[in-house]
C-alpha cells in the first residue's frame, strides 16, 4: 500500500486535516501536505532533509511541504501526535508557498495542542468548530513565534 493510500484512509471529509498517535516510526518520505508533529513524551529523533533535530515534550516540529523526513524515538518510548493539513486546505489559505520554521517550543503553542487534543478526544457536539477554532489558534501562533525572531 503506498502512502498516500494510507493517508486517505485517515481524512475526515468535516477537519482539513488528518491526525494520528503513535504511528510507527517511519523511513524518510515526503508528500506535498505541511505536517505538524506534537510530542509528548520522551525523546525522539526527527530527521529533516538530514538535519537531526531532537525533540522532546512540548516541540513541534514542522516538515514543510515535499521536504524528505524521517523519525525514530530516542528512548524506549517515545510519544508524539501528527497533524497533516488537506492540500485544499493548504491552497485556499494560501499556505503552498509558505515555508514555516521547521522546530518550535512554545508554552503557548503547547497549550493549544493540548486543547485540540482534548477536543478531538471528547468529540462533543460542536467539536469540529472548536477543533477548527483551535487548528487556527496554532497557525497564528506559529506565525508568531517566526515574527518574534525576525
Amino acid at each position: 500500500m503506498s502512502y498516500y493510500l494510507l493517508l486517505e484512509q485517515y481524512f475526515d471529509a468535516n477537519l482539513p486535516f488528518f491526525y494520528h498517535i503513535n504511528e510507527p516510526w517511519y523511513s524518510s518520505h515526503w508528500h506535498d501536505e505541511l505536517e505538524l508533529m506534537y510530542f509528548t513524551e520522551n525523546v525522539t529523533n526527527v530527521y529533516l532533509n538530514n538535519q537531526k533535530i531532537q525533540a522532546r515534550p512540548g516541540d513541534v516540529v514542522i516538515a514543510n511541504s515535499n521536504v524528505i523526513h524521517s523519525m525514530s524515538p530516542a528512548d524506549a518510548k517515545s510519544s508524539y501526535y501528527c497533524f497533516l493539513f488537506k492540500k485544499k486546505f493548504m491552497e485556499d489559505h494560501r499556505l503552498t508557498d509558505v515555508f514555516f520554521r521547521p522546530f518550535l517550543t512554545d508554552p503557548v503553542l503547547q497549550k493549544y495542542f493540548d486543547k485540540l487534543l482534548d477536543d478531538l478526544e471528547k468529540k462533543e457536539e460542536q467539536y469540529r468548530i472548536y477543533t477548527h477554532a483551535g487548528l487556527y489558534a496554532i497557525l497564528t501562533q506559529i506565525g508568531r513565534a517566526v515574527q518574534q525572531e525576525c
